[in-house]
């Protein structure tokens, strides 16, 4: 599958980190769509009607917490790969009930080439 076929649902509250992250991605040929918290991602996943190869999910949201939001998109679409983002390291987002085995992670702060290396290794993974 090419970049250009692909659909990414990029899901942050914070704005600016988000938009940033959907102009990289676009420039990489990226469809992409955005959110703000995890309710934003479900409505906005349920209106993509099974478009989105990836979700580029935090997982401190206000409200609808990452992981939450993630098991909710996964009950429609279980073959949905998900990146989780934090600015905790993995150990201790797994000590908050952060990241689901057999999903991939990128702490914060990252730089453009770690992010398009993990959306690329994380769609690989669903071959």
């Amino acid at each position: 599958m090419d970049d250009e076929s692909i659909t990414i649902l990029i899901v942050d509250d914070d704005d600016l980190l988000r938009e940033s992250i959907a102009r990289a991605l676009t420039k990489h040929g990226y469809a992409v769509i955005e959110a703000g918290d995890g309710f934003q991602a479900r409505n906005a996943f349920m209106e993509a009607s099974g478009k989105v190869d990836l979700v580029i999910m935090d997982l401190v949201l206000p409200g609808l917490e990452g992981r939450e939001a993630a098991n909710l998109l996964l009950a429609r679409a279980p073959d949905v790969r998900i990146l989780f983002t934090s600015g905790y390291t993995s150990q201790e987002s797994a000590r908050l009930g952060g990241v689901p085995e057999g999903h991939a992670f990128i702490r914060k702060p990252f730089d453009l080439p770690q992010l398009i290396e993990a959306v690329r290794d994380t769609l690989a993974l669903r071959d």
